[in-house]
């Protein structure tokens, strides 16, 4: 048996294997030419009450069509990074938020028992109403105007991945309307299928659509996958079931069910193994990597993986296993979001020699996250991967970033780039330090983090108990080895407090 990856906590995690690396010897220009793109890639799109009230002030108001207009003001929120965008040949992002025009919170089953989100007559030249377009506080339920769908297009974005644990916030209705707002934008999308454009031809309750897209730039073709872990599905976050699997996710959760109340259904699963359903996901979508790879148009495939432990800057064995199975299958770039704090890239040797990259953590693209001082989760990156084709493949040629900031200035958040302002010098340090492979330096931002925004430390338990789920499901039960449950006593904000450190090993063949 072989050691995939060993200790993680709510606290502190550490690397499993493989070095960490930052920006390669090689790197530092973006060499765009005949047998060279570069793929532009930011992390988490998280629309939070104060982005959308930012947008709606910097909104051009002289602009008559009601959508370009409220496009206007999200746009603004990225003006001085757009050219950091436009410069590649393929821009991702990953959306974090439905834009269901319309639909409000109120959820309900029709006839069908398809679960769906009622529907208000909305102003289209109104950015926020706090109804249809809004964060419910402390929740984290989103929904904006479908006009952020326009920006995104504007700003240079070619394609955004769908999957993620906010996607049925406005249900599966509202899983339909936001991919009607993409489509309107002509802004490509995957991780999310239409309720009647799904097909099941072995009616075996998965889809059967081809879950990748083709993007292609200077003759290299690209399949960009995307899926996501389970969808929120406890207290006050509960997202609607997830029936139809309109939303690619590597294991079902119990959501699948309708019954809105995920923690208690993956007990139930480990113990009892009733979702026969959830065990194939994830071999599924390695079938479906496998095909791509064997198809001789296409020359390069990337992974959007929503997965992790939020507010964390080491990944944590899950990821680490998960990336490198999907690597395995044929996948050469994994894009890791959710954790809404950077985490450090990897290159990793497959098996059959092949050298692959993942960055497990883009960090948060633009959000109002933390309390003052704490600068960790609106530090992030715009990522340039280099991509070539040469008669021997195509492959990784270089990577490189620009340090970004959500920055919050006289009310009005926008993203900056940080070497343009002195005063975010260390946004810069940090994001060193992360990609540095220095696993000590990333465990002390981790730690100083949650010192300056103690109500963060407990955020990620959700995610540690799928994770537990997850390996039990993937691996076996004898896969998940706990290690230790300590029990320390801590003082946060002034107030003492019990913080649980878990740890534990995954075992896999070797």
């Amino acid at each position: 048996m072989k050691k995939l990856a060993i200790w993680v906590s709510i606290a502190i995690l550490t690397s499993a294997f493989g070095s960490c690396i930052g920006k390669p010897e090689n790197s530092g220009k973006i060499a765009i030419d005949e047998k060279h793109i570069t793929i532009a890639a930011v992390g988490d799109t998280l629309m939070h009450r104060g982005v959308h009230l930012s947008a709606d002030k910097l909104i051009d108001s002289s602009i008559r069509d009601p959508y370009l207009r409220v496009a206007s003001g999200f746009e603004a929120l990225f003006e001085e990074v757009k050219n950091h965008i436009t410069k590649a040949n393929i821009a991702f992002a990953n959306l974090e938020t439905p834009l269901a025009e319309g639909l409000t919170r109120e959820r309900y089953n029709d006839e069908s028992g398809r679960p769906l989100c009622k529907e208000m007559e909305v102003d289209p030249g109104k950015l926020y109403d706090d109804r249809a377009y809004s964060i419910t506080p402390g929740k984290y339920r989103f929904n904006t105007h479908p006009a952020f769908a326009l920006a995104l297009k504007n700003m240079g974005f070619d394609i955004v991945s769908t999957a993620n644990n906010h996607a049925t916030y406005r249900a599966s209705n509202g899983i339909d309307k936001t991919i009607d707002a993409l489509r309107e934008a002509d802004l490509d999308y995957v991780g999310t299928l239409k309720y009647d454009e799904i097909v099941d031809e072995d009616k075996d309750g998965y889809p059967d659509n081809i879950p990748y897209v083709i993007k292609e730039a200077k003759g290299i073709r690209i399949a960009f996958f995307a899926w996501t872990s389970p969808l929120n599905g406890f207290g006050g976050q509960s997202a609607a079931p997830d029936k139809y699997h309109q939303v690619y996710s590597i294991i079902s959760s119990s959501l699948d069910r309708g019954i809105d109340s995920a923690v208690f259904n993956y007990l139930i699963d480990m113990l009892f193994n009733i979702n026969k359903l959830s065990e194939l996901d994830l071999w599924n979508y390695v079938e479906w990597i496998k095909k791509a790879k064997e198809d001789k148009s296409i020359d390069l495939i990337v992974v959007s993986s929503h997965f992790g432990l939020e507010n964390i800057n080491e990944p944590s064995p899950f990821q680490k296993d998960i990336a490198h199975i999907l690597f395995e299958a044929g996948a050469d770039i994994v894009l890791g979001g959710h954790p809404h704090v950077i985490q450090p890239m990897e290159r990793y040797i497959t098996s059959d020699g092949r050298e692959t990259f993942v960055i497990y953590s883009l960090g948060n693209f633009i959000a109002e996250w933390g309390k003052e001082p704490s600068i960790n989760p609106l530090t992030s990156v715009i990522l340039y991967i280099g991509v070539s084709k040469t008669p021997d493949g195509t492959f990784v040629k270089d990577v490189d970033y620009i340090p970004i900031f959500s920055y919050k200035r006289s009310g009005t958040i926008k993203v900056v780039p940080v070497d343009k302002y002195p005063e975010l010098s260390e946004c810069r340090n940090l994001i060193e330090k992360v990609f540095s492979g220095d696993r000590t330096a990333r465990l002390q931002i981790t730690m100083k983090y949650f010192l300056e925004d103690p109500s963060d430390v407990f955020m990620h338990q959700g995610d540690l108990f799928w994770e537990i789920y997850a390996i039990v499901r993937i691996r076996g039960p004898l896969a998940f080895r706990p290690i230790c449950n300590l029990v320390t006593v801590g003082g946060f904000g002034g107030f003492g407090g019990f913080v649980t450190v878990k740890t534990y090993a995954i075992e896999s063949p070797s």
